[in-house]
């Protein structure tokens, strides 16, 4: 029987020598790049979105898939500024004789500054005319 082991010492294994701390007084690790957003790992969350008509001067992009449009009723309190509210399915019949009762198609939009928002446009009424 024999063995290949050695009863020997054991060999020393050196430990890395500490880094130097960082002189915190120091102007260069004090310094922020540019970008120091994207350093910091934050993202910007967008957490409402507005639904408004943009303003005559300004130029929107849109999205004209299915995915990015809806056909849907609201009521339509204008004496508060044009607030709009969303109806339920359930409730349109009891409110179909309402003149506050309109359907509108809201699509997805974006300005050049890259600001989201939702545009409700007005869709003809039963009779053709668009009430506008």
């Amino acid at each position: 029987m024999s063995t290949d082991a050695s009863f020997g010492p054991s060999p020393v294994v050196s430990a890395p020598a500490p880094a130097p701390a960082p002189d915190p007084f120091s102007p260069e690790a004090l310094r922020v790049s540019q970008d120091f957003a994207a350093n910091l790992g934050v993202k910007e969350v967008l957490t409402t979105v507005p639904v408004r008509k943009p303003t005559r001067s300004s130029w929107v992009r849109v999205r004209p898939g299915p995915e990015y449009t809806l056909d849907t009723a609201f009521v339509e309190l204008r004496d508060e500024g044009s607030e709009l509210y969303l109806v339920a399915p359930a409730l349109r019949a009891a409110l179909v004789d309402e003149p506050c009762l309109v359907v509108k198609r809201l699509v997805v939009a974006i300005d050049p500054r890259g600001t989201l928002f939702v545009w409700p446009l007005n869709l003809p009424r039963n009779d053709g005319r668009l009430d506008a």
